[in-house]
């Protein structure tokens, strides 16, 4: 007899918790799988057609116990079940409920319910006990509510005791998780709340899906056409956030594969797209563009990933699609559309809701809280009777740095002596025979927070604190998730930082109240033009920012303009001060240009100012010279601005350029060549040239003149070209640069 049990027991290891209570599926327009000999056989005996959400349970030898849209429930013989109508779900929700054995109880259920979207989301749980009317069951307590604004998302998964289960819902217009904990007492009263990733709005719709091995959650919401990744741990039922990915329409259906690294989520509105997820770099593919919409998918005892298949609104079809290798990347996956015939029955858009961890690998590690310092938990998946008939179990950590490598206890608790991959192997005796498993697992660095110690409200406005990028999840005593936060309120102030991982830093700070610095400055200055003015808003005892660039207390400003000064005491709380520096309007002042005294007295004449200076030797507002001089004034305003100036007077300066219109090379001694008379001329340089713009003769001699000739040859009587390029004397007794234009006319 021990014989035979221990052959039992090892046929069993491959199995997973509880798996054989999945292999019975009912859905749709009356279609049914049976997967209690390996590959699904189609079953055609159903009695329920439903759009959307349904559950099933079988024993754990795999014989159908009951099914359920929500509303009704059908006992084995597909009959109504004795007080199953009227349940509080509804068959238009994603997952209109989950049924959920009660720990150690062979005959006990719970069957859970969510309401649609157009509905208040109860969030309801009705009771069946197996044991009644002659093994077929009956409801013995319906509609026990829970609480209301629940989306249609419902998933469950096994508790890290390996005995209670875990049920987990999200709740509308907001990021937040309710977790609820069956044991053998029945519903445990104290509820997980977590708060984790974006508020779903509107979302209501689409899936939401533990890992088999109980690490993660996924979730789609169908109008936001986004799938979110989160951690989950099985010991605490906290949800934190992982991560986040968007489609090109709406999302419904997701599943993990088996070794939950990667998920698959169906796309399905106009477009019809099956998408492959890495979790842990975060690509994503599409792998399938089935010929339908793809709604649910669901993985099924034999390891495969089964798609329903339908179009909108109500079009259902006579086949499902499988992923028959959902371990594999990418389209290796291997997605065949029309891969199961469903006989007399037909898929729509929904498939069963199941307790996930029975489509866990048997003997598969999970770990949790596994952060560098923490003290990680470690968990395997064993089946029942592995768990009943067990001798012993004996863990080795992979980590001989640690002072204590191994452990003799179910779910042992080990703190790991760095981050990094460690190879984690689990020994089982059943019955005097060995089990063994081994599986990597990652140590994961804890984020880090660098929140100051003390943040000031300054003046009572808000402060703005930053605890880091949208990288990670956020949880704050004062109930706000984002990265960073606005605080009007002094106190003590919390933070949960936490990481796609799941691991977290704390840290906390106070916020404290104090007034801003003052600036005791006035709103406007003015200054003479081309005068400064010395302007001081405090001591050292404060930093200052001032709008030209500036940083010390005190500052030289000789422009008119608007400026701002930034006061900033130390503990940052500042103030700013705008002011204009104004010049005073002076009357218009000017000697002018330099001149010449040519003939007669020069009358020099200034209006508008208060006092003047002439040469030291008048203060009347005009001044008469006689004779060459440099003449300097200084006028005062009443604002005792001073402006100066000086010119010089010299003697007249002359120049003169003249030059014949015509001129006769024939010989006869008069008028043989043409040559200009200058006055007053420096540089120069004359140039003559034909109509054509040919140069005949140029020349930078005064004195040099032109005999008509080109090349010794007589040019012809006709129009000449005369252009004169010179520096002349100014009224400064300078030089300037001028040219002059003119002609000539050859004769003979």
């Amino acid at each position: 007899m021990r014989i035979y049990l221990t052959l039992v027991l090892l046929s069993l290891i491959y199995t997973s918790f509880g798996q054989k209570q999945s292999n019975i599926w009912y859905f749709g327009k009356n279609a049914g799988l049976d997967f209690n000999h390996g590959s699904p056989i189609v079953l055609e005996d159903g009695n329920m057609d439903n759009f959307e959400g349904v559950s099933c349970i079988s024993d754990r030898y795999g014989k159908l116990l009951f099914y359920t849209d929500g509303l009704t429930v059908y006992d084995k013989q597909h009959q109504i079940m004795q007080n199953g109508s009227d349940l509080a779900g509804h068959p238009s929700s994603t997952q209109s409920g989950v049924i959920v054995p009660v720990p150690n109880s062979e005959t006990k259920y719970i069957i859970f319910t969510v309401d649609y979207a157009y509905s208040s989301g109860a969030l309801s749980y009705s009771m069946v006990d197996m044991s009644l009317n002659s093994g077929l069951g009956r409801v013995t307590n319906k509609n026990i509510l829970l609480q209301y604004n629940s989306a249609e998302k419902i998933s469950a998964v096994i508790h890290a005791n390996y005995t209670d289960v875990w049920v987990i819902i999200h709740e509308r217009q907001s990021n937040t998780f309710k977790s609820y904990k069956v044991t053998e007492n029945g519903l445990d009263k104290n509820v997980i709340t977590s708060h984790a990733g974006n508020n779903i709005g509107d979302g209501v719709q689409g899936y939401l899906k533990c890992s088999s091995d109980g690490q993660y959650l996924a979730m789609a919401t169908y109008h936001s056409r986004r799938v979110d990744i989160f951690n989950f741990n099985q010991l605490t039922g906290e949800v934190t956030f992982h991560s986040q990915h968007s489609f090109p329409d709406a999302t419904y259906g997701v599943e993990f594969s088996s070794d939950s690294r990667f998920l698959y989520a169906t796309v399905s509105y106009d477009l019809k797209q099956i998408y492959q997820i890495d979790i842990e770099n975060g690509d994503k593919m599409i792998i399938a563009t089935p010929s339908m919409a793809p709604g649910a998918i669901q993985m099924g005892p034999d390891g495969k990933i089964y798609v329903a298949r339908y179009d909108r609104p109500n079009i259902s079809s006579k086949y499902l699609g499988i992923i028959h290798n959902p371990d594999t990347y990418g389209t290796g996956c291997n997605y065949e559309d029309q891969a199961l015939y469903l006989g007399q029955g037909a898929s729509l858009m929904g498939l069963p809701t199941f307790i996930q961890s029975y489509f866990s690998q048997n003997m598969s590690i999970s770990a949790f809280n596994n952060c560098f310092g923490e003290n990680t938990q470690l968990f395997v998946n064993l089946s029942d009777d592995i768990l009943n008939y067990m001798d012993w179990i004996l863990w080795d950590f992979g980590d001989p740095q640690s002072n204590n490598n191994s452990s003799s206890d179910i779910s042992p608790f080990h703190i790991f002596s760095d981050t990094g991959l460690y190879n984690i192997k689990v020994t089982v005796s059943v019955n005097g025979e060995q089990i063994f498993r081994e599986q990597e697992i990652k140590v994961n660095e804890n984020p880090t927070i660098t929140l100051p110690d003390t943040i000031y409200l300054c003046n009572n406005n808000a402060a703005v604190i930053v605890a880091g990028d949208d990288n990670f999840t956020y949880e704050w005593s004062n109930e706000q998730t984002t990265s960073s936060i606005q605080v009007t309120e002094p106190g003590t102030l919390w933070l949960r930082k936490i990481s796609f991982a799941g691991c977290v830093a704390t840290d906390t700070l106070e916020v404290v109240r104090e007034q801003s610095p003052i600036i005791d400055l006035p709103n406007e200055f003015t200054i003479c033009p081309d005068s400064s003015i010395l302007v001081s808003a405090g001591d050292s005892n404060y930093s200052y920012i001032w709008s030209t660039g500036d940083t010390l207390p005190s500052i030289k400003l000789d422009h008119p303009g608007n400026y701002a000064i930034t006061k900033i005491a130390k503990s940052s709380c500042r103030a700013t001060h705008n002011f204009r520096i104004n010049e005073h309007l002076l009357p218009d002042f000017s000697l002018g240009n330099d001149t010449m005294l040519c003939e007669g007295p020069i009358t020099f004449q200034l209006d508008g100012f208060y006092d003047y200076n002439w040469n030291n030797v008048s203060t009347s507002n005009t001044f008469t010279i006689n004779e060459p001089m440099i003449v300097k004034v200084t006028a005062k305003t009443i604002d005792n601005c001073s402006v100066s100036d000086e010119v010089e007077v010299f003697e007249c300066c002359k120049f003169q350029i003249k030059y014949p219109n015509a001129f006769t090379p024939n010989g006869d001694g008069f008028n043989e060549t043409f040559k200009p008379i200058i006055i007053g001329i420096s540089k120069y340089k004359m140039t003559i040239s034909n109509r054509w713009g040919e140069i005949l003769f140029t020349s930078t001699d005064p004195e040099d003149a032109w005999d008509g000739k080109y090349n010794n040859e007589e040019c012809p009587v006709g129009v000449y070209f005369v252009v004169f390029d010179y520096e002349r004397c100014n009224s400064k007794r300078g030089f300037y640069t001028e040219t002059s234009v003119g002609s000539v006319t050859l004769l003979r």
